[in-house]
């Protein structure tokens, strides 16, 4: 009985490559992602700059303030402040609550390539929303946020979805 051979055409070997190299970058973004926030980001005492002085005014005060605790403020969109005092509300000023957030705001980073994907997908065709979503999984800017529990995700995120 004769073997029959396979025959692969070449939009199926370029499918399955493309593919291939599209989960590796997912990985790859994510291993980075994971291993700038274990290596910089210090859990025990973050370097919170003035959100969690925010966030301490709210949570002894009850007043959203920035400079001096109890004189209300409007300095910076509530969200990340208030996401911060909530946190420490419930799970403590300490390394439980700072995990709490930077795997929060690690979410909020992962997600944000995605939706770009998204959006070129719906707005233009699928390969701008590939390459959107490729530029913005490997973008320096968002690798090296992840090292750092900062809120540029909040604020890179947002605006998109609005």
């Amino acid at each position: 009985m004769p073997q029959t051979m396979a025959f692969y055409s070449p939009s199926t070997v370029r499918a399955g490559w493309m593919r291939n190299t599209f989960i590796a970058v997912i990985a790859l973004g994510i291993i980075l992602r994971i291993a700038l926030r274990l290596i910089y980001a210090e859990l025990d005492n973050p370097i919170l700059w003035e959100f969690s002085r925010i966030a301490n005014n709210l949570l002894e005060t009850g007043v959203y303030s920035s400079g001096r605790p109890g004189i209300p403020s409007a300095f910076m969109p509530p969200f990340s402040r208030l996401l911060i005092a909530g946190i420490d509300k419930v799970f403590g000023d300490g390394f439980t609550g700072h995990f709490i957030l930077s795997t929060f705001l690690w979410l909020l980073e992962i997600a944000i390539p995605f939706v770009m994907g998204y959006l070129g997908v719906r707005i233009w065709n699928f390969r701008v929303g590939q390459f959107a979503f490729l530029i913005s999984m490997l973008w320096p800017m968002l690798l090296l946020t992840s090292g750092r529990l900062l809120n540029v995700p909040v604020y890179t995120l947002f605006p998109i979805l609005s």
